[in-house]
């Protein structure tokens, strides 16, 4: 049979802390950015806060991912076309309790 070709896994730096990367202005032109909101083990918890996080008026989604052999699910909101929209909604996140971390997914291009 034919075997699937591996996924490509972004690697977190430094443990499990994503570090946040903000493309400089002078490259003149703005990335698309995303709001990563928490990394879960359990895929019922997944459900619910994408559920809490749509009821807020949030556009949701999640990735799984591997890490150190186990599964884990990581929780964004986005994608936003330009920062001062993914600011705004970084903001509105942190009222909600979460503690938003913002990226920039231009680095993955």
């Amino acid at each position: 049979g034919d075997t699937p070709a591996p996924r490509i896994v972004p690697e977190p730096v430094g443990g499990t802390e994503a570090v946040p990367f903000v493309r400089s202005a002078s490259s003149g032109r703005e990335g698309i950015y995303q709001i990563e909101v928490g990394t879960l083990n359990d895929f019922q918890q997944v459900k619910g806060q994408m559920k809490m996080l749509e009821d807020e008026g949030f556009t949701a989604f999640w990735k799984k991912v591997v890490i150190e052999g186990r599964g884990r699910y990581i929780i964004y909101v986005g994608p936003f076309d330009n920062l001062s929209n993914a600011k705004i909604n970084q903001k509105a996140l942190k009222y909600t309790g979460l503690n938003p971390i913002l990226l920039s997914v231009s680095q993955f291009e």
